[in-house]
């Protein structure tokens, strides 16, 4: 499952709410948009992976299309 979407929405918040009895999982969360910078990958057992991806447009990071597309077109 990825998360996708504009710079500041909320995507970390999210997924840090989603995990809010794990404690073990850390999941970084920012007030400045921009502040994800690379695909974040969390497991949920053997179940699936949810993936914290950065926001687009406000503070997009450079690469964010090199980052991001290579991920979308390959997943299965």
């Amino acid at each position: 499952v990825c998360f996708m979407g504009r710079s500041n929405v909320g995507k970390s918040s999210l997924i840090r709410a989603l995990f809010s009895l794990a404690p073990e999982v850390d999941v970084r969360v920012s007030k400045t948009p921009g502040h994800t910078k690379k695909l974040n990958f969390f497991t949920v057992g053997k179940a699936f992976t949810l993936v914290d991806m950065p926001g687009y447009g406000h503070n997009a990071p450079r690469d964010f299309v090199e980052m991001v597309e290579p991920y979308l077109q390959e997943r299965q």
